[in-house]
């Protein structure tokens, strides 16, 4: 199954920004404790798109089972990593749902 099926399948889901992560959230696991790289920025990315919205660390922390302080510390790493390619390449599909 390609990514683009996966955009597809997504306009089913939700217009807004919350309905997307949380799809995001369940589709791939993202309330695991896995720190494999590829699933840490994407993490990290959300955390970064709902605080931009005006979420709250605790809100935020609420939907992945993370405390609010990881939540601050992943905004920050999104923040600092947000030109590498490498993280670009990973988030490729991410941006394209999100900011649809």
């Amino acid at each position: 199954m390609s990514w683009t099926h996966w955009i597809e399948e997504e306009v089913k889901v939700g217009e807004n920004l919350l309905e997307k992560v949380e799809y995001l959230i369940k589709r791939d696991n993202l309330k695991d404790n896995c720190r494999k790289r590829y699933l840490v920025d994407k993490r990290n990315y959300l955390y970064f798109k709902l605080r931009e919205e005006g979420y709250s660390c605790v809100f935020v922390g609420r939907l992945f089972d993370r405390h609010h302080a990881t939540i601050i510390h992943g905004t920050r790493a999104h923040e600092n990593v947000q030109n590498n390619k490498d993280v670009e390449h990973t988030l490729k599909e991410y941006k394209q749902i999100i900011e649809k």
